[in-house]
């Protein structure tokens, strides 16, 4: 529901208006002192009788409603109002304003743009004070124009803004120079986009957005708007009066009945001349704002300037043929406190710096890129060490601590150091182009191991298998002994010649040679020992099979065990790092990195 705030009298009024107002921000408390300020000093110069008065009665908006804007013009239809102002930045309620109006012959006087698309056509129309969107549109093509701008880039909150300023799009579809357009995302932040636009080195800027975004760029002149509105009114009264005598009806929504003067009021609205806060106004027979001008400012640190003026003609007197960018020129001879803090190689203090003052006890990269800054802007700079020794993190109660503080607490005007750029540090402070591009990461020394000692070719088998080997050789040679000395073949006469001789037979397998056996085949080296029987064979073809197994796998192994050291590496994410204790970590208190870690959910 809407609040309704009246000056209740019991006695009869000259005229009474109602003005909607939308804007709950300073722009609102503005609106509402102009109307005050039209009321009492239109009371003190009106020449009727003493208890005759001109009432306004104000009526807020909580938000952009159809259903609220015709439950308020409710409210409003039975109070007898001549007149209905405003609401000043609200489209969908403006509409519907003058929709009620038009039914019930009521004037509606508005005060703020035009509605996109526009309305179709109403029974009783209304007369607005704010410029046509064709003007505006003639307006900024004009300007460009004469500063010969090939390009430009237009910031729309909605798409709407294409048909607003349809004159200044045909102009640039007509002719061979190029307008970028780019929406405004659901946060109505235009940070993002102004950004954009300065890395594709566009100079030329217009924003076509709604209240709540072009208050945070430029000013509203909403409030002398309503302040001629109500002069406005109360002189088309006046002259009407002077023909016939007017009354004022209560109407209803529910009810058929019109205003009978109506009409003629909304006659007299169009013929009115007067010179007001917002300069002339006139109308013409559409009720839109004719023959009137647009001064064109150009912004300063210390306010604004005017270089020209646009008159509703569609021509144009500017003052200057070009527009003062230079930067320099507002940081020239000016002396700046440059905040920083110490961290090598950005900014360190001299190994000597006890016998210097100033500015001269520092060096490093920031210390050097700020001496060329002040060479090329012509200022001068004070660099303060940060009082806290901090970055800048954002407290529980809404403040910063460190640098960031400092500029904001304006205890600094510039910030040079090794300043990592965040999102949360973005929305309170401006960061130039950065000079490096970094991460979050994780330096940490790598480890050496340990030097490799005389048994260090025993690594690639644990000691078990190394036992298990040992066990396995002496087994396969106890088994090759006894196989051969209880196979016949393995006995043979050592003089082959002296066949007489056949009780003197011999075994090659003694206890030595079938310890050295195995031996020869496990190294694959091999030996002059041959085995002749079948059992002996049997026995050293499983020791080469298996020795062919274990001579390869630790090959294998001893090339794995060799890369795997010198690639290992210990910690490879956060989580590792948490999981662990013999490695000590963290990070600068108050810096970008722990703040990371502060808002960061872990799942």
């Amino acid at each position: 529901m809407s609040a309704v705030t009246r000056t209740i009298v019991n006695r009869r009024h000259f005229a009474v208006l109602s003005a909607i107002l939308d804007d709950q921000t300073v722009c609102g408390r503005g609106e509402r002192l102009a109307l005050a300020l039209a009321r009492e000093h239109i009371n003190s110069i009106i020449e009727v009788p003493a208890k005759a008065r001109v009432e306004v009665e104000i009526f807020e908006l909580q938000r952009d409603s159809q259903y609220e804007t015709t439950d308020t013009m409710c409210q409003i239809l039975p109070k007898g109002v001549v007149s209905v102002l405003g609401p000043a930045s609200s489209p969908a309620s403006g509409s519907t304003v003058s929709h009620i109006c038009g039914e019930k012959e009521i004037p509606h006087v508005k005060i703020g743009p035009e509605e996109t698309p526009r309305l179709p056509y109403l029974r009783f129309a209304s007369v607005s004070l704010y410029p046509s969107n064709e003007d505006l549109s003639l307006a900024v093509g004009t300007i460009l124009k004469f500063f010969s701008y090939p390009s430009a880039s237009l910031i729309c909150a909605k798409a709407e803004c294409l048909l607003r300023l349809e004159e200044l799009v045909r102009r640039f579809l007509i002719s061979r120079d190029t307008l970028s357009i780019r929406m405004l995302d659901d946060s109505n932040d235009p940070t993002p986009l102004l950004k954009e636009i300065r890395d594709d080195k566009i100079a030329t800027v217009i924003i076509d957005a709604n209240a709540s975004v072009s208050y945070l760029i430029l000013k509203k002149l909403s409030s002398a708007l309503m302040f001629d509105a109500v002069h406005v009114v109360v002189s088309a009264v006046r002259e009407l009066n002077r023909s016939q005598e007017i009354g004022v009806k209560p109407l209803s929504c529910t009810s058929p009945q019109i205003w009978q003067h109506g009409t003629s009021l909304m006659n007299y609205l169009r013929m009115v001349e007067y010179d007001g806060l917002t300069g002339r106004v006139e109308f013409n027979s559409k009720g839109q704002r004719t023959n009137y001008t647009l001064h064109i400012l150009e912004k300063h640190r210390g306010g604004h300037k005017e270089i020209g003026i646009w008159y509703s003609n569609n021509t144009l007197a500017m003052n200057a043929t070009t527009l003062d960018i230079n930067v320099s020129e507002t940081l020239a001879n000016k002396t700046l406190i440059v905040t920083t803090i110490l961290e090598n190689p950005y900014v360190m203090r001299k190994s000597h710096y006890q016998e210097l003052k100033g500015n001269d006890q520092y060096e490093g990269f920031c210390v050097d890129m700020l001496k060329e800054l002040a060479d090329i802007l012509k200022f001068n700079y004070r660099i303060k060490l940060v009082d806290d020794g901090l970055y800048g993190a954002p407290e529980l109660n809404g403040s910063w601590t460190g640098m960031v503080g400092e500029l904001i607490n304006r205890k600094a005007d510039l910030a040079v150091a090794g300043f990592t750029i965040t999102a949360e540090r973005e929305k309170v402070i401006d960061f130039s182009k950065p000079f490096m591009t970094l991460g979050i990461s994780i330096l940490y020394r790598v480890h050496m191991g340990r030097k490799p000692g005389y048994f260090s070719f025993l690594d690639p088998f644990s000691p078990a298998v190394w036992l298990f080997m040992l066990l396995a050789y002496l087994a396969v040679s106890c088994v090759l002994f006894l196989a051969a000395r209880l196979s016949p073949y393995e006995w043979y006469n050592p003089h082959p010649c002296l066949r007489e001789r056949r009780d003197v037979l011999e075994n090659q397998y003694t206890l030595g040679n079938s310890l050295w056996f195995p031996v020869g085949g496990f190294m694959q080296q091999g030996s002059e020992i041959m085995p002749r029987a079948l059992s002996t064979r049997c026995v050293s073809g499983v020791w080469w099979a298996f020795t062919l197994i274990i001579i390869s796998s630790y090959t294998a192994n001893l090339a794995a065990f060799l890369t795997v050291q010198r690639m290992e590496v210990p910690i490879e994410s956060a989580d590792d790092l948490a999981d662990q204790t013999n490695i000590e970590y963290g990070t600068i208190h108050g810096g970008s990195t722990m703040t990371f870690f502060q808002a960061s959910i872990f799942f």
